[in-house]
């Protein structure tokens, strides 16, 4: 680290002249963590700390499919897809005051509030990073099918799913979080409970071999192959 060349003189902690390379060495931190004032007991609100315990994130998941084919051309099918996710990241305001009761006289004054903290040396709260997080999705899903034959394809599901988690996807410390996250569990932001898709593809019957316009002209054979 350089001492700034704009400096009026060296540095205090380490002497280090201005423009010059400085050193912090042990002796340094002895001498400033001794001319540190004495505790007072009052830690600043809006603080950030992390959970002791940080496992190791891990998913799984598992799914069952049954098919079956109709005829030559039609394929039906059911799928159960499930997944479980655990210790996923996320924070919360470990500092979050509790509910009031009849005794609090002014339960919205921040002194109040502060009261009612579990850690009363912080008037404030503390946020907290930890891996308490977790999330489940079930989904079962009925699929009908028909190969592409005689210019017609076709295709459509439908879907019936559910996920839940703690926190959403802007991960915000909401509600109890904290003091009581399992009442911010639910279903996720992201959550469809039904999903219905359809698709098909058609092909015009114009042309050389189909139904119309099949003589063979050159704006025949343009107008032929094309695909709805």
């Amino acid at each position: 680290v350089i001492w700034p060349a704009s400096s009026t003189g060296p540095n205090p902690n380490t002497g280090a002249a201005p423009g010059k390379q400085e050193f912090f060495t042990l002796a340094n931190a002895e001498t400033v963590w001794s001319q540190m004032p004495p505790a007072s007991g009052t830690f600043p609100a809006g603080g950030t700390t992390f959970a002791q315990s940080m496992p190791t994130s891990y998913a799984e998941q598992w799914n069952l499919a049954i098919q079956r084919t109709i005829g030559q051309d039609w394929i039906a099918q059911i799928d159960y897809i499930g997944s479980e996710t655990h210790h996923i990241f996320n924070y919360g305001n470990i500092n979050l005051a509790s509910l009031p009761t009849a005794a609090d006289v002014n339960p919205s004054s921040t002194a109040d509030i502060n009261s009612r903290r579990p850690y009363q040396a912080v008037q404030g709260n503390i946020e907290q990073y930890s891996k308490r997080g977790s999330s489940n999705y079930h989904g079962l899903e009925m699929q009908i099918k028909r190969r592409f034959s005689h210019g017609f394809e076709f295709n459509t599901n439908f879907v019936w799913q559910k996920s839940m988690d703690f926190q959403g996807s802007d991960h915000k410390a909401t509600g109890q979080a904290g003091a009581i996250p399992q009442v911010d569990y639910g279903p996720s932001d992201f959550n469809q409970k039904y999903v219905y898709k359809a698709s098909g593809i058609y092909e015009l019957p114009i042309g050389k071999g189909k139904l119309l316009l099949n003589g063979g002209n050159w704006f025949e054979n343009q107008l032929g192959g094309w695909r709805v």
